[in-house]
């Protein structure tokens, strides 16, 4: 819809990861938002055709979607691609991948990075190795495979206790120059055993430019051989579990409608309309903050749009590449928003 109104906008002065653009119709793309992109708290676009949720209706999202046969293959010490990995399952072994981060204080840039599960669920730690050693690694997290990985600060120390992100029983030897991340998103939590949280660091949270926490069992890679991961999911196979009433999908108009059956949806799939679910987000200048959550698809492959009501005419717009991945804000680099 055309623009009608927009709240007080906001101009970022780095430090904050969202999506960025500089005009309509141009694919927006993932990053650390720099001086001179603009968020307004909210906007006004037209009153959106969310659904009337009825008693029955519900939405359900299901955002796992491992297979027992890549399971079993994660646990040879030889990588050589021949595995095809889907964002979102479980990855036991550490795996080839060169994710995006921010580079917050990077004292391994530039050297080889592996990915993992965590033992939070939905959470991946991705590590930047440094000089080619399993000893020295830089250490990220990002809600999935696919996703933004954003550094980690600890309120309570110095990042002692982020060695549990890599392993267990993973102790801290040794850590690199400490710096406070104020002003910059990352995963914050206190101590170990806390599930971090996604939000703005404040000056007291610490960052490391790398740690040491014992030597990595990384896998023997042939050659410059990287995982493939499939960040769009669902298969033809997969698709013929989800259950979902035909009425639904076919007496839905532009205008708002009624959800009152359960609806099953996969995390990749096309959704084209608006749909109850409480994503998570990173917050920032949210204008509408405690609002209502819809979700739907865009129409860039693999992008989804979530909004946060203030009312079906005033919302806050967030971007993510995935239903259950984490939503970010979007910046405009060519006007204000």
């Amino acid at each position: 819809g055309a623009l009608l109104a927009y709240s007080r906008n906001y101009t970022h002065r780095g430090g904050v990861d969202g999506w960025m653009r500089s005009r309509e119709g141009q694919t927006p793309r993932l990053g650390l938002m720099s001086r001179g992109y603009y968020t307004p708290n909210w906007m006004e676009c037209g009153t959106l055709a969310v659904p009337n949720v009825l008693p029955g209706g519900s939405v359900s999202v299901r955002c796992s979607t491992s297979t027992t046969a890549t399971t079993s293959t994660l646990t040879k010490e030889r990588f050589d691609g021949s595995v095809q990995f889907v964002d979102g399952e479980n990855l036991t072994s550490w795996i080839p991948y060169n994710f995006i981060d921010t580079g917050f204080h990077d004292g391994c840039k530039g050297g080889e990075k592996y990915v993992r599960s965590t033992t939070y669920e939905g959470l991946y730690v991705g590590v930047t190795v440094c000089n080619g050693t399993e000893d020295r690694y830089k250490i990220w997290l990002s809600p999935s495979i696919c996703g933004f990985y954003s550094p980690i600060g600890d309120w309570s120390g110095s990042g002692q206790d982020q060695c549990e992100f890599v392993g267990k029983d993973a102790k801290l030897v040794t850590y690199g120059a400490n710096h406070r991340s104020g002003g910059v998103y990352g995963w914050a939590r206190a101590h170990e055993g806390q599930r971090p949280t996604y939000r703005m660091l404040n000056g007291a949270s610490h960052t490391p430019d790398w740690h040491e926490c014992g030597k990595l069992r990384l896998p023997l890679v042939a050659g410059s051989v990287e995982a493939k991961v499939s960040c769009t999911t669902p298969t033809s196979s997969t698709r013929t579990t989800v259950t979902r009433t035909t009425t639904t999908r076919t007496t839905v108009t532009e205008t708002a409608w009624d959800l009152s059956s359960r609806m099953d949806l996969i995390d990749g799939e096309n959704v084209s309309l608006w749909i109850p679910y409480d994503f998570e987000d990173s917050g920032f200048n949210d204008g509408c903050k405690g609002g209502k959550k819809y979700v739907r698809s865009t129409k860039y492959n693999g992008l989804y749009v979530g909004v946060t009501l203030c009312s079906a005419d005033r919302y806050k717009l967030w971007l993510s590449k995935g239903i259950c991945g984490l939503f970010e804000p979007i910046g405009d680099g060519g006007g204000s928003g």
